[in-house]
C-alpha cells in the first residue's frame, strides 16, 4: 500500500504531470457483441496501468480491520500496551 499517499495527493491536488491525476473507469462492457463481458471498474494514476478497484479495496478493508483489532487490543489491556 505504498501508493496510498500518491493516490491521495493526485485526488486532492491533480496536475498534468505523469501520475498527477487519479483516473477511474466504471463498469463497462467488453468482449464482442455476440459475447459481451462485464469489465470490472479500474483506477490508477495518469500515465500508469489501471488496476482493478475490487482487488485493491479488499486490501484496504483488510488493513482497516487489522488496524481496528490492534487498537482494541492496545486499549483492552490495563496499561494500554499489548502484552507479549
Amino acid at each position: 500500500m505504498q501508493r496510498d499517499p500518491a493516490v491521495a495527493h493526485a485526488r486532492d491536488h491533480p496536475d498534468d504531470k505523469p501520475g498527477g491525476k487519479l483516473m477511474t473507469a466504471n463498469f463497462n462492457l467488453g468482449g464482442s457483441p455476440a459475447a459481451p463481458e462485464l469489465v470490472d471498474p479500474t483506477w490508477g494514476l495518469s500515465g500508469q496501468p489501471q488496476r482493478p478497484v475490487v482487488a485493491e479495496m479488499e486490501e484496504v478493508i483488510e488493513g482497516i480491520i487489522e488496524l481496528g483489532e490492534e487498537v482494541l487490543i492496545s486499549y483492552g489491556t490495563p496499561t494500554g500496551m499489548r502484552s507479549t
